[in-house]
């Protein structure tokens, strides 16, 4: 009897491990969910991650998107590509707007997101800390290089002095080529960080006038440093500090232009 019992058991078990394999993947709602709504483009970005081993047996199969409790959008699905990825919809709310997002898995399992909508860009869900972060390190990344490039103007007089007098440099003129290429390197990070934020909040990269702004300011200044080189001229463009000063000051108009737009952008003035 016991031998018999204990066969049952493990042919029990077997049959269980068997048909757990067999099935698709437990069902869950998407693990993560992070709602933004840019008013000054009218898009709402869904931000979803939901971890699944087939996308085209489990999924998201249904978005809807409620504005005031009224429902104003529902998109039916019938897989998912990613894991993580970004779903936009065009959508005109104003400030004070309740905007609420529901997610439902093909299988089982829901998940919301709500928010009220406030000037310029708005952000609830799960990924909200890092975004926040990710703007504060933006903006801190376009104000650095901005802030290094005025205090390095005045070195820049001074080697521009003694180019104009045909005299020497003075010891400023390292210090002040180790600032300009800092001040592009931060440029340039800042642009790259910037692409990521548009990804995230709207996915408009030719509706972003700060992120024109951005890359605008980022080549002006990559061209400025190339005006004060030794290939500048050996390329056969004239005099390099005659070029270099004009794209140095047009490069710091842009950064303080963008840094107003990017302000703008983010509801602030």
């Amino acid at each position: 009897m016991r031998r018999h019992g204990f066969a049952i058991v493990i042919a029990a078990t077997l049959l269980l491990t068997l048909a757990a394999t067999s099935l698709p993947a437990a069902a869950h709602p998407p693990d993560k969910l992070t709602i933004i709504y840019n008013d000054r483009l009218d898009i709402l970005t869904a931000s979803i991650n939901h971890d699944v081993k087939d996308g085209s047996a489990h999924y998201v199969d249904m978005i809807k998107v409620y504005m005031n409790d009224a429902l104003v959008i529902e998109r039916m699905y019938e897989m998912q590509e990613r894991d993580s990825y970004n779903v936009r919809f065009s959508i005109v709310a104003s400030e004070g707007d309740v905007i609420r997002v529901a997610l439902c898995c093909n299988i089982e399992g829901m998940v919301e997101r709500e928010m009220t909508v406030g000037p310029g860009i708005t952000i609830v869900g799960d990924n909200e800390a890092r975004l926040n972060n990710a703007f504060m390190v933006h903006a801190a990344i376009q104000v650095l290089a901005l802030v290094i490039a005025i205090v390095n103007i005045p070195g820049g007089m001074s080697f521009y002095k003694a180019w104009k007098t045909k005299t020497r440099p003075t010891g400023r003129k390292r210090r002040h080529i180790r600032m300009g290429e800092t001040a592009i390197a931060l440029w340039g990070v800042g642009a790259l960080g910037g692409i990521y934020i548009v990804y995230m909040t709207s996915g408009d990269y030719f509706g972003s006038i700060h992120g024109w702004l951005a890359i605008s300011t980022f080549i002006s200044a990559m061209f400025m440093g190339y005006a004060a080189s030794t290939r500048f001229r050996a390329a056969g463009f004239g005099k390099r500090m005659s070029a270099h000063m004009p794209l140095a000051m047009l490069t710091v108009v842009l950064a303080v232009v963008t840094i107003l737009c990017g302000l703008w952008t983010a509801g602030m003035i």
